[in-house]
């Protein structure tokens, strides 16, 4: 045994098939809500307080709304990365692994009208359920392999494809 302890992942999002919808479901019931006690607010209004006490409160009250309000811009962002995801591979979503389509961070920047690297960001350690499974958010996006038919394959359906044929394989005459 190892005395290491075990990690669970929580998905930051999930994907529901309800009839034949796909709904995205931003899975952050596990981080405390952020409010600005409304003690402040009264300091900031009372005639009690001094100028310097006001000023400080509410240069701190702007920042702690900023926070807040840059916390819902991310979450938002990841809803809407999620729902792009979601129309983009579809195929993956019905069918398996197989379907997956090749995908760059730009395909889905543009979509939803942000700079790749607001995506990167966005998608960095976080994870998705989906009816297929558990999956990190950046397995959706792989480079692409051209195949016979001229189209493109995504490089997760060709390792997919060599890992069935190994397993197929003889073990004793490989």
């Amino acid at each position: 045994g190892s005395n290491q302890e075990t990690k669970f992942l929580i998905p930051d999002l999930l994907i529901e098939k309800i009839d034949k919808e796909y709904i995205v479901i931003v899975n952050d019931n596990y981080i405390p809500r952020l409010v600005v006690s409304s003690i402040y607010k009264e300091v900031i209004n009372s005639s009690q307080a001094d100028e310097l006490t006001r000023n400080f409160i509410e240069r701190k009250l702007h920042g702690a709304q900023w926070l807040i309000k840059s916390i819902e811009q991310r979450r938002i962002t990841l809803y809407r990365i999620a729902n792009a995801l979601v129309e983009l591979q579809r195929d993956f979503l019905d069918k398996g692994k197989g379907y997956l389509l090749p995908l760059n961070l730009k395909d889905v920047a543009d979509r939803i009208d942000v700079h790749e690297s607001t995506v990167s960001r966005a998608i960095a350690n976080k994870y998705i359920q989906t009816p297929r499974g558990l999956y990190p958010l950046k397995f959706f996006f792989s480079s692409g392999v051209g195949s016979k038919a001229g189209g493109k394959v995504s490089s997760e359906v060709v390792k997919e494809a060599i890992e069935d044929i190994i397993a197929k394989e003889n073990p004793k005459e490989p």
